[in-house]
């Protein structure tokens, strides 16, 4: 295993269980159910590589070859459920966990296309599609718009959401 290989892989697995954790604290506050919680963890967490394997055609998807993944996101996604109620103290380590998984996402879909001899411009869309598509699904899924508070030029108030 290639030293970048084998700094990644640990870095991937914390931003899939960020990522899981993260769905599960939008799937709480939307009242779904453990299954629902545990599917939206799971979708979130493997969705951007997932879409991004179907459409280079990269098979098996990486959660089929390793199914240890799919235990992985269930895990974190019910551990979730149960530190619910304190959660909210780790919300900056949940943002630096989250950023970690949105690079080494990035840079692995940029890595998968370009070892199977893309075009730069079909590297570049790999990357944004593995670090971005798992959250745009959690936020459909949710039904949530994700940037409303950013169009804001004030800060939110305490009792608004977001």
């Amino acid at each position: 295993m290639p030293h970048s290989e084998a700094l990644l892989l640990p870095l991937s697995i914390i931003g899939i269980i960020a990522a899981a954790m993260t769905a599960a604290l939008a799937a709480g506050r939307r009242s779904m159910d453990w299954v629902g919680v545990m599917l939206l963890g799971t979708i979130t967490a493997l969705g951007g590589g997932s879409t991004r394997d179907v459409l280079l055609g990269n098979f098996p998807l990486a959660w089929v070859e390793d199914p240890y993944l799919l235990g992985i996101t269930n895990l974190a996604a019910l551990a979730t459920i149960a530190i619910a109620g304190v959660i909210h103290r780790f919300r900056h380590l949940f943002l630096v966990l989250d950023a970690i998984g949105l690079v080494v996402f990035t840079i692995q879909g940029c890595d998968i296309a370009l070892k199977s001899g893309q075009h730069i411009a079909v590297v570049i869309v790999a990357g944004m599609i593995s670090g971005c598509v798992g959250g745009v699904l959690r936020d459909v899924l949710c039904n949530d718009v994700p940037c409303c508070s950013a169009r804001s030029s004030t800060p939110a108030s305490p009792s608004s959401p977001g």
